[in-house]
């Protein structure tokens, strides 16, 4: 009978460790840099050489609105020395000619603000399309690997290499996404 209770304890200890071992398997943890597989990937490369392409355009036109408003301003300027406060009142061309400039140089401004803002707008876009894909991506890895969790490998105090899955999130982001096609956002202006 001693026997027979030994086996049976012995049994239930050896099922305890194969369900616990099992239950770590799937339960996993794996790491993973995932500005690394941005910045390293294909699409990502991709998508920063289109933005800086996309933003050298946007920083031309906005020199392009501005450049002429420079040449004014060193007009008016020229205009205006050497005049005392009723002669600036009282030459009512000059004063038009001012606050023309003023609006004008007003809109530029806010031109070149939603010049900016399109940009933002544009990467944004750009970066969530790669971020949506290199999220499935690690979802399949997750999947394939029995992980319950992965996490940033900044968040990390220390991990092993063993499981760090960016070298394989990034070559599966290649393969399945090569490149991103980026095209600029415009926003509507307001009148």
């Amino acid at each position: 009978m001693k026997t027979s209770l030994f086996t049976r304890l012995s049994m239930v200890i050896f099922a305890a460790f194969m369900i616990a071992g099992t239950a770590q398997a799937q339960n996993a943890i794996l790491v993973v840099d995932s500005g690394k597989v941005l910045r390293d990937s294909s699409a990502g490369k991709s998508v920063a050489s289109q933005l800086a392409a996309i933003q050298k355009t946007i920083e031309a036109e906005a020199q392009s609105a501005l450049t002429p408003l420079k040449g004014e301003q060193a007009s008016i300027q020229q205009q205006i020395q050497g005049l005392s406060n009723t002669e600036l009142q009282s030459n009512t061309t000059l004063a038009a000619q001012i606050k023309s400039y003023q609006e004008r140089g007003a809109k530029a401004q806010i031109e070149v603000q939603y010049k900016g803002a399109e940009l933002q707008a544009t990467e944004r876009k750009a970066k969530l399309e790669v971020a949506k894909k290199i999220d499935s991506v690690i979802a399949e890895v997750a999947k394939e690997r029995g992980a319950a969790v992965v996490l940033e490998k900044s968040l990390m105090l220390y991990s092993t290499s063993a499981v760090d899955v960016t070298a394989e999130v990034l070559s599966r982001l290649n393969r399945q996404l090569p490149s991103v096609t980026v095209t600029r956002e415009r926003l509507p202006r307001k009148s």
